[in-house]
């Protein structure tokens, strides 16, 4: 699964465009919430915001179990 999100620089800095160059393909920690510490791997990352953040790519193994229903009009 490929999971996107953005990350902002810390205060006071900017991200340079190629500061992820050299780390796309890499392996990466990956933290999803209800779930065990996993790795991913960083496919795409683009420099946004004229520095002010990152928006990345990552490909995840991971399984969502089927969703049990009660929201969103499902039953």
């Amino acid at each position: 699964m490929k999971m996107k999100f953005e990350q902002p620089a810390p205060a006071g800095t900017v991200f340079t465009a190629d500061a992820f160059e050299g780390q796309i393909g890499t392996d990466v920690p990956v933290n999803i919430e209800g779930g065990s510490a996993q790795t991913g791997r960083l496919v795409a990352a683009k420099v946004a915001d004229g520095g002010q953040s990152v928006e990345m790519t990552i490909d995840v193994d991971v399984t969502i179990p089927p969703y049990g229903g009660g929201s969103f009009g499902l039953r």
